[in-house]
């Protein structure tokens, strides 16, 4: 003999199931775009403080860019470097970031330097869940040159 309503059951919680990893996959797909640049160029001050910056973008208003990295530099046969971390609301017109640092091992000075992007994250709500994910393309790294330092 045969039970009906546990065939409906069956069905029913078959349906849910499909509904659900349907609707993961759509939110999967659907990523927060985000994208963030580095300026060409940085200010160093008469103390060897670096700033730099470029800009954040995102096509989800009120999504948030977190990002570290490191500024490197020659000197000599030195190299001296500093550590940062910046973040930001973000949507779709470009938002400019900035950093100020100091080297961990001697002083900036004006000339060429590297920046090091060692991880950005973008979060926001995708439209079905709020998603946190990485930026495609880092760890990347950019040439600037740093102006002043006198």
């Amino acid at each position: 003999m045969q039970k009906p309503h546990l065939k409906r059951i069956g069905v029913i919680g078959l349906a849910a199931i499909v509904i659900m990893l349907a609707n993961v996959l759509i939110a999967s797909a659907n990523p927060v775009n985000a994208s963030l640049t580095v300026n060409s160029t940085g200010q160093v001050n008469r103390i060897g403080q670096v700033t730099i910056g470029g800009t954040i973008s995102c096509d989800i208003p009120g999504s948030t860019i977190q990002f570290n990295g490191q500024v490197t530099q020659l000197s000599g046969r030195a190299q001296m470097g500093g550590s940062f971390g910046a973040g930001s609301t973000c949507g779709p017109t470009p938002t400019a970031w900035s950093a100020t640092l100091r080297a961990d091992n001697g002083i900036f000075t004006g000339g060429n330097a590297k920046v090091n992007i060692s991880y950005a994250y973008v979060c926001g709500f995708n439209g079905y869940y709020y998603d946190c994910s990485p930026l495609p393309g880092f760890p990347a790294t950019t040439s600037i040159k740093l102006k002043g330092g006198g």
